[in-house]
């Protein structure tokens, strides 16, 4: 490490910002992000990127380098007004909120920042209607969007960003650290309650159901018609996901920005042919419901299933009227089983497909 990157991050406290103000702890890290323009209200242009956060100047500031198209791809996917740019806020006890100053090729802006119902809002010194405002900030994922503050007081999103911490995987701790999978067009990530919307889009599709597996489920068909009911069933699953019964992972488009269906993981020792086995389970909007998008969601997935859920075979349910899932299972190395997976007061079920560990 050169003296001048020693001399900028080493921090004799670990902060020097009061506790109660330092509100981009939780953004301290590396993180990956989908950047969307926005216009009246609908996501247009689609750009990867990166952001990374750090305390700086001996734990008095907070840094950051935003960096869109991330490094990984500039060469493939340029964009004439790319950014890689740098920001410095320091704590100001007089004002209980941050000043701060961001600069990238060709412009530099000040800004002041405080916190407002759990939103941290970036004002810009030059245009109090300009604000970049940081919302549902969680543990490994943020929000972030430009706003235009209209004559009315509503905001009008310019464009915004949705970002999701790097982490490596530790598939061997699944339920202490949930591994997100990413093929390039989705992103599969733990589920979280804000994706209730979307996934009602997936769970209310009447073509879809009828693909899902819903063995043993005390009589849930996972057919939802209410938002109410869709949130229900998210925080059964991230209970589950606690208490280390499975893990449902949201399937994330990155092209449109939306949740477009959920896979489920657990490990199964029964009695029967399925034991020492992951079984999983996928759902999957009508639309998303073709050989290519299950090839690519499911790559991953059976990649890292064998080391995270110790298991000797995976199995995913594929009904006959599921041909492009069967035409997927198979390309994958999948092979139907004729044996029946033993449910709960003596029912048995049919239609699984088997991928066993090489």
């Amino acid at each position: 490490m050169s003296e001048f990157v020693k001399a900028l991050l080493e921090c004799r406290e670990d902060s020097r910002i009061p506790k109660e103000y330092d509100w981009f702890a939780p953004l301290l890290g590396d993180w990956e992000f989908d950047y969307y323009d926005v216009k009246e209200g609908k996501r247009g242009r689609h750009v990867e990127g990166e952001w990374l956060f750090r305390r700086t100047l001996d734990g008095t500031c907070i840094e950051d380098l935003f960096i869109c198209p991330s490094r990984g791809t500039r060469e493939s996917d340029p964009q004439p007004d790319g950014e890689y740019g740098a920001a410095l806020r320091m704590f100001q006890p007089e004002m209980k909120g941050y000043d701060m100053v961001y600069t990238t090729r060709g412009s530099m802006s000040r800004l002041q920042v405080q916190r407002e119902e759990g939103q941290i809002i970036c004002t810009v010194l030059s245009d109090a209607r300009a604000k970049w405002v940081f919302d549902r900030i969680a543990k490994d994922t943020f929000h972030w969007k430009n706003i235009t503050v209209m004559e009315d007081g509503h905001w009008r999103t310019n464009c915004e960003v949705s970002a999701v911490r790097k982490k490596p995987a530790d598939h061997g701790k699944v339920y202490e650290d949930c591994p997100i999978f990413d093929t390039g067009r989705y992103r599969l990530r733990l589920v979280e309650e804000t994706d209730g919307a979307d996934l009602l889009k997936v769970y209310s599709d009447k073509k879809a159901v009828p693909l899902f597996n819903s063995d043993n489920c005390h009589g849930d068909t996972f057919y939802y018609t209410t938002l109410e009911r869709m949130e229900e069933a998210i925080r059964y699953w991230l209970w589950e996901y606690e208490r280390k019964g499975f893990v449902r992972w949201s399937i994330f488009d990155r092209a449109v920005g939306e949740a477009v269906g959920t896979i489920e993981l657990f490990h199964r020792d029964a009695e029967d042919y399925f034991t020492e086995c992951g079984l999983m389970r996928l759902d999957l909007r009508s639309d998303y419901e073709k050989k290519e998008c299950i090839k690519e969601i499911l790559t991953p997935m059976t990649a890292s299933a064998f080391c995270m859920f110790s298991c000797e075979m995976l199995a995913v349910k594929a009904v006959p009227e599921a041909k492009e899932r069967i035409e997927a299972l198979t390309e994958l190395g999948f092979e139907e089983r004729q044996e029946m997976l033993a449910g709960q007061n003596g029912m048995k079920y049919g239609f699984y497909w088997v991928l066993r560990k090489m």
